[in-house]
């Protein structure tokens, strides 16, 4: 809502600049307020992202299941408890597993369909390494997700004899750049309004309020 009416990414009702949520989840509540003026339209996008995403579950299950089994691997998706705790409150549940779900399914078709030029097909990995980028932005424990696609994604499509090692490197170049273009900006934001270079201080809180 700050966003919103005052165009600023700040604590509600401060000056002071937010850094403990990152800024996904929020913008992306700020644009169904924008449109509707309601907090109530929010459980129902979010319950269309549960659809979509059964309907990924589904296309990725069927790769190697049954159609039947996967119709039933989608439904126990659809009415598992948190998801449908999920969509009717502003949590960023559904959002994080709907852009996750979405990489793996992607990035499964793709070695199925083994795909031989990575070189000629550079956008599929950029949109992969910005939508996982995307995810940290929504939940900042994506972010070691992010070192670990780095390496992970180009050394498996070696592995898989998808791509040489040169194709390899140009891989995990294509995946850096992509993350940095989406994180970077977050980064610098944080280093002029806080003099840090923060990601998010959620894990300090985390520390604090849950550590036993």
């Amino acid at each position: 809502k700050n966003m919103v009416e005052h165009g600023r990414f700040t604590f509600f009702g401060t000056a002071l600049p937010e850094v403990f949520r990152t800024p996904v989840y929020p913008a992306f509540l700020a644009v169904i307020f924008a449109v509707a003026r309601t907090w109530y339209v929010v459980p129902l996008v979010q319950s269309l992202i549960v659809a979509c995403t059964a309907i990924l579950v589904i296309r990725f299950s069927k790769r190697f299941l049954p159609r039947w089994l996967a119709l039933a691997v989608a439904a126990l998706f659809a009415l598992d408890p948190m998801m449908m705790l999920g969509a009717f409150t502003t949590l960023t549940d559904v959002l994080y597993v709907a852009v996750m779900v979405w990489v793996i399914d992607r990035l499964v078709g793709r070695v199925q369909q083994g795909a031989q030029e990575t070189g000629s097909r550079p956008w599929f990995f950029v949109s992969i390494g910005a939508a996982l980028a995307c995810a940290a932005l929504l939940r900042p424990i994506g972010l070691p997700l992010l070192g670990i696609a780095l390496v992970g994604i180009p050394l498996f499509w070696r592995l898989e004899g998808l791509v040489s090692w040169r194709g390899a490197c140009r891989v995990g170049l294509i995946l850096a750049c992509s993350m940095a273009c989406v994180v970077a900006p977050w980064y610098l934001r944080n280093r002029v309004v806080t003099g840090e270079w923060v990601f998010s201080t959620v894990s300090a809180y985390n520390m604090i309020a849950y550590n036993i």
